[in-house]
């Protein structure tokens, strides 16, 4: 009985390990049919910790310098900005995600018809400001980084429309993004390395 019962405990511990492979393998299959960053040089990193759980701004990588990652290096997954590397070491990283206001992007809706900045509200809602009233833009538009912006790539996904706000002066609008990623079940990213 002891003998069946380790070799259960062992083949238990098998499985999960494979399981956690075909996750990674999934993950890996994806970032490869991305259609923005395919041709990207990249490097793999797993997130080693995050400084909040359930409303994280920033996450730990296990890559740095050694592994060609630089200050500023976007991090993605998939089409989908995740956040930029803010902090390197040899071997780790730290990444400030969108969901801080450390950084400030410019984004627009996919077919280029509105254009405004990324910001953080009070409430934690990522903000689309800055909204020309002649621009077109409505609930359920894809946003997306602009081509304006110096240091990431064009086209990578924010989140969709789900509310459009006059703003706190009157005349641009708000628009309030859903985000595409639930930051705090992120385990792989990927770092997109500088030219």
């Amino acid at each position: 009985n002891e003998s069946l019962r380790v070799e259960n405990l062992d083949l238990l511990s098998k499985l999960s390990k494979l399981q956690s492979l075909e996750l990674e393998n999934e993950k890996l299959k994806s970032q490869l049919n991305s259609k923005e960053t395919s041709k990207e040089n990249k490097v793999l990193a797993s997130v080693t910790g995050m400084n909040n759980y359930l409303t994280p701004s920033e996450i730990s990588i296990n890559v740095g310098t050694s592994s060609g990652v630089a200050l500023g290096n976007a991090v993605v997954l998939s089409d989908f900005l995740v956040g930029k590397v803010s902090e390197v070491g040899e071997n780790k990283s730290q990444v400030t995600l969108l969901s801080s206001n450390k950084y400030s992007y410019i984004v627009t809706n996919k077919d280029l018809s509105a254009k405004g900045n990324l910001t953080l509200n009070s409430s934690n809602e990522l903000i689309m400001s800055l909204v020309l009233p002649g621009e077109i833009i409505k609930v359920g538009d894809l946003i997306v980084t602009d081509s304006s912006n110096t240091d990431v790539m064009k086209n990578l996904i924010i989140g969709e429309v789900r509310e459009i706000r006059n703003s706190q002066n009157g005349f641009n609008k708000d628009v309030v993004i859903t985000r595409s990623l639930d930051y705090s079940k992120l385990d792989l990213v990927f770092v997109i390395l500088s030219k």
